[in-house]
């Protein structure tokens, strides 16, 4: 099963659960066994079971691996922001411009209107 989180192209989650909540409830939505997926994620059949047994964290490549075979988004997992391709398409281009064109690129999109209103027009 692989989850879908691209309602829209930002949304932000309204819950207070950390990032590794979050990936231990994807885990849990999925139809794998915690086997299963750990082996699917290169990290050895035991790993989430140790990880839920040892209440430890998994590090970022280790994370990056979990969200590849769970078919999620790492940004979601680390921020609770839940982003379509597009939307993290832009992040990474914007991170690489300037300080200064990234703040040109700010004060552009706060000069747009809502997308409420753009969509009415």
């Amino acid at each position: 099963m692989h989850l879908s989180l691209t309602s829209s192209a930002i949304q932000f989650a309204m819950s207070e659960t950390t990032w590794r909540d979050r990936l231990l409830s994807l885990i849990d939505a999925d139809e794998r066994s915690d086997r299963a997926l750990s082996t699917a994620a290169g990290l050895g059949p035991n790993y989430i079971q140790q990880m839920r047994d040892r209440g430890t964290s998994p590090n970022i490549t280790q994370t990056e691996k979990l969200c590849a075979v769970l078919g999620v988004s790492l940004i979601y997992v680390l921020t609770g922001m839940q982003m379509d391709r597009e939307g993290e398409e832009f992040l990474a281009l914007a991170a690489t411009r300037s300080p200064e064109e990234r703040r040109h690129l700010l004060e552009l999109l706060r000069l747009m209107p809502p997308p409420s209103k753009l969509e009415q027009s």
